[in-house]
């Protein structure tokens, strides 16, 4: 039933719509405004033609006179009516509907009227419904262009931590080229030091055999001193020259180490290089420079000493092994 009234009240306005502007004076335009008053709900659009052709045929100044005493419209009535009639087209389905839900529908922009009447079937719906639905409709458009605006700021502070990220991996491998420095500068240090080490070991056992060999024989004066007593004197003062020199050696690549340990820090404390790099200059100093004075003097050098300073020797050989293979484990899961 009802869409055969929206049928018949569309056909009704369209013929009005289709009448021509005939109205020779005044009074011929204002019964056709009371005639169209008393079926509004289909009269708004041609009430609004009659509405503009009295005002520009009035005198200025009597068309709020005229509204008043012959029609019975405020003038904000008469601007509605006025407004309906420039702005809906006469074939729509807007032009049907009654003139408060029309009014309603004209504070959406002219694209939108047509698809939102029907999408909503507001010719089941009140004015103010009609007004709700269009507050909600503006209110969700907000809110999107709230999350469109939030989306291009997120996706803005994405690309600066991306360039941010760029900017870290340079540094990581500024980084990582330091480290492979430090650590073959370590394991230079360890093949030194244990080569030295052995060499003192070995030199070590060797005094104590012949100490004991001497202690061993019974007192003899000596008149003239052996040749090999000569030979064995030069060789522990060049193995005290070579064991000076490893110390210093070792003390400059560690303080070189740690050099690179302290740049790193003060760079970004808390980052894995300069954790490792610390690692790196404790090792070292545990055995590049505390073994070198354990050994000053091989007389006291207990077998419980070496064999503290040998653990540690161990652990920083497994230590740059492990380091090394963990390294080249990420190189290859790289390719």
């Amino acid at each position: 039933m009802k869409n055969t009234n929206i049928q018949t009240a569309l056909a009704v306005v369209r013929e009005a719509g289709r009448l021509p502007v005939t109205w020779n004076t005044i009074d011929e335009c204002t019964a056709e405004i009371l005639q169209w008053k008393n079926t509004i709900g289909l009269g708004a659009y041609r009430i609004g033609q009659a509405l503009l052709w009295a005002k520009a045929k009035l005198p200025h100044g009597e068309f709020g006179n005229w509204l008043r005493d012959s029609v019975d419209f405020s003038v904000s009535s008469a601007q509605n009516f006025m407004r309906i009639a420039r702005e809906v087209d006469e074939g729509s389905t807007l032009a049907a509907l009654p003139y408060t839900k029309v009014l309603a529908l004209l504070e959406l922009p002219a694209a939108e009227r047509e698809q939102f009447a029907e999408e909503h079937h507001v010719e089941d719906k009140t004015a103010a419904e009609i007004k709700r639905l269009i507050r909600e409709k503006e209110e969700a458009e907000k809110k999107a262009e709230q999350v469109a605006l939030e989306l291009a700021d997120a996706r803005k502070r994405a690309e600066r931590a991306e360039s941010s990220n760029g900017l870290q991996v340079e540094k990581l491998q500024r980084q990582r080229v330091e480290l492979e420095e430090a650590r073959r500068q370590a394991k230079a240090i360890y093949d030194a030091n244990h080569q030295t080490i052995s060499a003192y070991r070995e030199e070590n056992e060797n005094l104590k055999r012949k100490i004991a060999d001497l202690k061993s024989q019974p007192p003899t004066i000596v008149h003239e001193v052996p040749e090999d007593y000569q030979e064995l004197k030069a060789a522990v003062e060049k193995l005290a020259v070579e064991k000076q020199a490893a110390e210093a050696e070792a003390d400059r690549l560690a303080d070189e180490v740690d050099r690179l340990k302290t740049d790193s820090a003060r760079e970004e404390s808390d980052s894995p290089a300069a954790r490792i790099l610390s690692a790196i200059g404790g090792m070292i100093a545990m055995t590049g420079r505390d073994p070198a004075r354990l050994t000053s003097d091989p007389d006291t050098m207990s077998e419980d000493d070496w064999q503290i300073v040998m653990d540690k020797v161990n652990v920083l050989q497994n230590w740059c092994q492990a380091m090394e293979a963990a390294w080249l484990h990420r190189e290859e899961s790289r390719r």
